[in-house]
Parts: structure tokens; C-alpha cells; sequence
């Protein structure tokens, strides 16, 4: 009997300090707690922070933009190289299909090419010598062919024979040097479709673009050789038959 006795005394004193536990720890979690100097994130500590690891100072941060400008400024000529050999491809390849365009019109027209469109009218300059309309409406072209160094207007175009001017039937002509297809010597006014050294021209403005003044677009001459690229970087960049072949200038 005391021994039963002694044992059920230790058993509630044991569940005695169990409870007391319990509550303690119940009281500690109720207990407001002091905020985190790190904020609520206090277990992510921000790199910035990490001891014995600086950020950027403002010296190395300039020598980083200094050196990457450097490097643009080494690679932006080769870039440019590249953006204008696409660019030149594109109407080499463009100006091809003109011509069999223009040679398909001829042989389908009893030998004649389409009208030449010329004004003098600034407000209707992206029609002057544009190319022929004829070309897509009759089916020698799927669709208008852009200059894509001269957005929005149409490759350009001449030809020796019947043609418009401001809209009314006028025989154009083209000038010529008398050396054709060197540039040196005089030129010479070519009216006649059948002898004319160059029968067409037509041709992108080139990587320089279509001039500023209006004056000088009405009048540019084509046909010199003088003016094209490459001879002239600043050409334009054009393709011509000569009564034999499309020839298009390397």
C-alpha cells in the first residue's frame, strides 16, 4: 500500500510540471515580439547586405560604360557594312525582276515598253519616274516593288520612247555620254528607242537616298554613269538594257 501510494504521488506531480510547461510556452507565444531590423524577409538577407561583399563603386561603374562604348564603337562599322550588302542584294535582286518584267511587257506589246511618268509638281513627286503601273495591273509583277532606300515609293524608271509629262502624251529622251557605258565624255541626248545606247533604266535612289531638293530629283540623269554605285558610293544603284541584255553595274 505505501508503495502504490508513493508511485500515485510521483505520477501527479509529474502531469503537475507537464501543464505548468504548457502554459509557459503558451504564455512566451503570446508575448509580443520586437520587429526583425531586417524587415519581415529577416531569414533572406539581400546580397547587398552580406557582409564583406561592396556593390559597385561609381569609378568601376564609369569604366563599364566607358568600355562597353568602346566596343560599340568598334563593332557599329561592321554592323553597318552588313545592314547595307542585305540592303544592296535586296534591290539587285529586285531590279532582276523588272527586268524580266519590263522584257515580258515587250514581248507582249509589239516591242514597247511601258510609258515614262514625269511632273514637275512637288505635291506629286512620289510619281516622278516611279515605276510603271502597267507592270502590276497587267499581271508582269505580283505587286509594287518598294526601294527600301526610300521607304514607301517605288523603285524608279525611264525609257526612251512615248511617255507623260504632268500628264499629257510627251516623246521622252535620255542623256547619254557619247562613250556609253563609260562616263567621259559629253552627253548626248538619246530620243530614238531603236538606237539609243539604253532602251530602260530603272534604279533604287541608293544608300545616300532620294535628295532633299526637288529640283535636283527633276534633274538627275540616270543614265550617266558617272553616278552610279559603286563607282559612286553615293549612287544610285541601278540596272539598264541596252537593247542586248539587263545589265546591272558591279
Amino acid at each position: 500500500m505505501p508503495d502504490r501510494l508513493m508511485y500515485g504521488t510521483a505520477d501527479r506531480t509529474t502531469v503537475h510540471e507537464g501543464g505548468t510547461r504548457r502554459r509557459a510556452a503558451l504564455a512566451a507565444d503570446a508575448e509580443p515580439r520586437s520587429p526583425s531590423p531586417l524587415g519581415a524577409g529577416a531569414g533572406l538577407v539581400p546580397p547587398s547586405v552580406v557582409p564583406g561583399r561592396p556593390a559597385f563603386t561609381l569609378a568601376e561603374l564609369l569604366i563599364t560604360i566607358g568600355i562597353i562604348g568602346i566596343l560599340a564603337a568598334l563593332l557599329l562599322p561592321d554592323v553597318y557594312r552588313a545592314y547595307l550588302t542585305a540592303r544592296v542584294t535586296q534591290v539587285r535582286s529586285d531590279l532582276r525582276q523588272i527586268d524580266l518584267a519590263l522584257h515580258n511587257y515587250w514581248l507582249h506589246f509589239e516591242e514597247t515598253y511601258p510609258p515614262t511618268r514625269l511632273y514637275c509638281d512637288t505635291d506629286k513627286r512620289h510619281l516622278h519616274r516611279c515605276l510603271p503601273e502597267e507592270l502590276w495591273t497587267r499581271d508582269f509583277l505580283d505587286c509594287p516593288l518598294y526601294d527600301p532606300f526610300n521607304p514607301g515609293e517605288t523603285y524608279r524608271y525611264m525609257a526612251v520612247g512615248p511617255g507623260y509629262v504632268n500628264g499629257n502624251p510627251t516623246p521622252i529622251s535620255l542623256l547619254v555620254p557619247e562613250t556609253f557605258p563609260q562616263p567621259a565624255g559629253p552627253l548626248v541626248r538619246e530620243g530614238n528607242p531603236r538606237t539609243s545606247p539604253v532602251k530602260w533604266i530603272a534604279w533604287s535612289v541608293g544608300p545616300d537616298g532620294p535628295p532633299d531638293d526637288f529640283t535636283a530629283v527633276l534633274q538627275f540623269n540616270p543614265a550617266d554613269p558617272a553616278g552610279w554605285y559603286p563607282r559612286d558610293p553615293r549612287g544610285i544603284i541601278c540596272r539598264y538594257h541596252d537593247g542586248n541584255c539587263g545589265i546591272s553595274p558591279e
